[in-house]
């Protein structure tokens, strides 16, 4: 008997971590899109960088603490 067939099932590529410590506004909403499939822009993450989310002395972005901070501002339910 055949097991059902499973869907497949998205899986981005991985991302080195020098790719995600200090990269545009721009590249991390892309980044952001890419991974997750919902829409992101560069507007976005520059109101939450107004609203106190971490950024690089250069204007950059590490993804890992914007993600950081990013769970840490959601509430959750």
């Amino acid at each position: 008997m055949k097991s059902p067939r499973r869907p497949k099932v998205f899986q981005p590529p991985p991302l080195s971590p020098d790719a995600v410590v200090g990269i545009s506004t721009r590249k991390a909403a892309a980044l952001i899109r890419k991974h997750t499939g919902r829409p992101f822009s560069g507007k976005i993450i520059t109101a939450h960088i107004k609203l106190g989310a971490p950024v690089n002395a250069d204007g950059t972005i590490n993804l890992m603490a914007y993600t950081a901070w990013l769970v840490k501002a959601t509430p959750h339910a």
